[in-house]
């Protein structure tokens, strides 16, 4: 069994808008897995910040993960995609937010969830990473999934 390590640095991007800032409540997560999901190998904590208008903010995350067992197919589909420079990870995060007009109005909370699908170009050392796409859900606390 393996137990990954993994540190990331994950974008928020707020320049497009002027007046409203966006506060990160606690609570939310980050994920990283293979295999189109199947094989999670770490995940962590988002953190808790405040992001004023017409900012981008890089946050360092760190996920661990623990007992990860990978078939024999993934292990050796991971060795040969690595040897190309191209292993296909999902990211995928679930934040608490909400909304800051001006200085006072506040939206209730809502959850954010996203899910990258990335390409590294190695499992261990300073790897360097592609993204190839996101997609995000915005939902209130209160309803289903």
């Amino acid at each position: 069994s393996l137990a990954p390590r993994l540190d990331a640095v994950v974008r928020a991007d707020n320049v497009r808008n002027a007046k409203v800032g966006i506060e990160y409540r606690g609570g939310g997560e980050v994920a990283v897995s293979y295999d189109s999901g199947s094989a999670r190998l770490a995940a962590g904590p988002w953190p808790a910040f405040r992001q004023p208008p017409r900012n981008v903010t890089a946050l360092a995350v760190s996920m661990t993960g623990n007992g990860v067992r990978l078939t024999e197919e993934q292990a050796a589909r991971i060795a040969r995609e690595q040897a190309a420079g191209a292993v296909p990870l999902q990211v995928e995060a679930t934040v608490h937010v909400r909304l800051r007009f001006g200085g006072v109005l506040r939206t209730w909370t809502v959850d954010v969830r996203a899910r990258c699908d990335v390409a590294v170009d190695r499992l261990d050392g300073d790897a360097v990473a592609v993204n190839r796409g996101c997609r995000v859900k915005v939902r209130p606390l209160w309803w289903w999934w």
